[in-house]
């Protein structure tokens, strides 16, 4: 069940296309499963990810009046250094219970070169699809922001899984999220988690590297045939 949450920012269009790039491993458990991987976000591999910038440290010991208090840090009798080591502390906790599925936003009838070797695919499906392929588990989305490290976050329960360093604005993405509020605080630091899908309607073609060979054009085809009642959708771009 999709549920819009604050701060979170919609694509323009609901029907914004959509791309997820994986490996064959990756599409198999899909196909297989079907079911879509959501990974933990302090697995990401930059350390940047999931940290607050230091324009956010900077701003956190200043009066915040979003939380009900002019002088918050004052009110709480803390430093400034006691101040940013509670705003760390608080994105880790957070970081055990936040799993993000991230998509690449672009509006070609095919992928953009984001591919990581000849054996790649990549899932097209659009927006409005994709918050509603999920059948029990409560989701949110949001286009992420790029920001320089300088410039300030919002601080809350899931800003740290909407934005990034400007390092990555290459990347153009609408992050997926979801969460599992019993591992807050708990010191078990799941990999990710998996969400049962409609893949009828979360894809809507597939496309395969174009250098691929046709031995794996056709096991990515069986695999289809194998799992979709959809069958004419597989491309080579």
């Amino acid at each position: 069940m999709y549920k819009r949450e604050k701060f979170c920012i919609e694509p323009p269009n609901q029907n914004q296309i959509l791309w997820r790039f994986m490996n064959r491993n990756k599409f198999q458990g899909i196909m297989g499963q079907k079911k879509l991987f959501f990974a933990n976000i302090k697995s990401f591999e930059d350390h940047t990810e999931n940290k607050y910038t230091e324009g956010t440290h900077k701003n956190y010991v200043k009066p915040l009046s979003s939380y009900g208090n002019k002088n918050f840090c004052i009110a709480q009798n803390l430093s400034e250094t006691k101040a940013i080591k509670d705003l760390n502390d608080f994105t880790d906790n957070k970081g055990n219970c936040i799993f993000a599925s991230c998509w690449h936003m672009c509006n070609t009838d095919t992928p953009t070169p984001l591919w990581s070797d000849d054996y790649s695919i990549s899932i097209k499906s659009t927006f409005n699809n994709l918050i509603n392929v999920f059948y029990d588990d409560e989701i949110t989305a949001s286009v992420i922001t790029y920001l320089e490290e300088c410039e300030v976050m919002e601080i809350g329960t899931l800003p740290p899984a909407i934005y990034k360093r400007i390092k990555f604005e290459f990347e153009h993405e609408l992050g997926l999220i979801t969460w599992d509020k019993e591992n807050y605080l708990k010191d078990q630091e799941l990999k990710g988690k998996l969400l049962s899908v409609d893949l009828e309607q979360l894809i809507d073609e597939i496309y395969i590297h174009p250098d691929a060979d046709t031995e794996f054009l056709n096991f990515v085809q069986g695999l289809v045939n194998s799992n979709m009642q959809k069958s004419n959708i597989v491309r080579r771009v």
